[in-house]
């Protein structure tokens, strides 16, 4: 579990080159995830309001996702962008 959380761990990061490949890397998981996840949020209030079947579990699915991987690498992106 940690190391889907840090991709980065285990890696001696020497460069100017190798912190920005993985900056940029954060970035994108963050950015893909969190549009991924938000539009299963937003897909599953529309199937609750149409009272469609599965909408509860896009619903847990899309709130989990924007908890445990969207924060996270959002949170460490603007952490290293702010150093």
């Amino acid at each position: 579990m940690t190391a889907f959380l840090r991709p980065w761990a285990g890696k001696q990061l020497n460069s100017q080159n190798d912190i920005l490949k993985t900056m940029h890397m954060i970035k994108k998981i963050a950015f893909i995830s969190g549009a991924l996840f938000g539009s299963l949020t937003v897909m599953s209030v529309l199937f609750k309001l149409l009272h469609y079947q599965g909408a509860s579990v896009l619903l847990i699915a899309g709130l989990t996702g924007i908890s445990l991987v969207f924060i996270p690498f959002y949170a460490k992106y603007r952490y290293d962008k702010t150093e």
